[in-house]
């Protein structure tokens, strides 16, 4: 082989320049793509009979494609001088099922939903590893009850979520009436020595033109807790004092129990 002709190995091709029979491959290729759209489309509408009987619901447990698409098939073929690739179109069609999967998404406060495509087996046994954690394929009931179980726990989970956010609210609003000039806001609680009981606890804080500041607990991750528990406390006129005079302010102080007299 010379250098010419291996350098026309990789060329690329037109159908004039492939053998009778190759181009016969091609033809076959593309009429068999065709073909099949109309077996594809009627396959896909009996599935979705089939889904809809057994209590599937469009849009709530599944949805569907039907979309034509054009595919680059690129393959290479012998001739002549070597060989080379020959690019030729293929007609299909996008008639894939996908269940709805669920989820609750804490850093919008709103429910998710992804699309996963399924497989269904002769027996109309239908496989999604996303929806049932693990592969195989398993009764429609069992998909549907998986399905409706993700769905209640996202609601679930929203319906906590907004619980949490309007107690916060609530504790924000009331503290602005009783203290207008104060710097109110809810933060992540990064309190290291309480993430040991609870790190998912709401805090708000409260901070007044001195700079002194409250962080208070509003509620923990069961949302039971109804009493507000203190987990930091930042006073700005003993911030940054000799520790003799902190001692002293604290020694001055009225004892517990003990009523202060005039």
């Amino acid at each position: 082989m010379d250098r010419s002709t291996a350098i026309n190995i990789m060329e690329d091709l037109t159908f004039e320049q492939l053998s009778e029979k190759d181009k016969a491959y091609v033809l076959r290729e593309q009429e068999k793509y065709k073909s099949s759209i109309p077996i594809k489309i009627k396959n896909l509408l009996a599935r979705i009979e089939f889904l809809k009987s057994v209590g599937f619901v469009e849009n709530e447990h599944f949805r569907y494609k039907c979309n034509k698409e054009t595919y680059t098939s690129n393959v290479y073929f012998p001739t002549e001088n070597g060989g080379g690739y020959y690019k030729y179109e293929l007609e299909a069609i996008d008639t894939s099922i996908r269940l709805i999967n669920p989820t609750f998404d804490s850093s919008t406060g709103n429910i998710r939903t992804f699309e996963t495509e399924c497989y269904f087996d002769d027996k109309n046994y239908i496989s999604c590893s996303s929806i049932m954690d693990r592969r195989g394929h398993y009764k429609p009931s069992t998909i549907l009850d998986k399905i409706k179980f993700l769905w209640e726990t996202a609601e679930n989970c929203k319906k906590y979520a907004d619980a949490r956010r309007s107690l916060v609210d609530n504790t924000i609003k009331e503290y602005q009436e009783q203290y207008p000039n104060a710097e109110i806001i809810a933060k992540k609680n990064t309190e290291h020595r309480y993430n040991i009981f609870n790190q998912n606890a709401d805090v708000v804080s409260i901070k007044f033109p001195s700079g002194s500041y409250v962080n208070i607990v509003v509620t923990d991750a069961t949302l039971y807790r109804t009493e507000e528990r203190v987990i930091k406390i930042y006073d700005a006129e003993t911030n940054g004092l000799p520790v003799n005079e902190i001692l002293n302010k604290f020694n001055q102080q009225v004892p517990c129990g003990v009523e202060e007299t005039a």
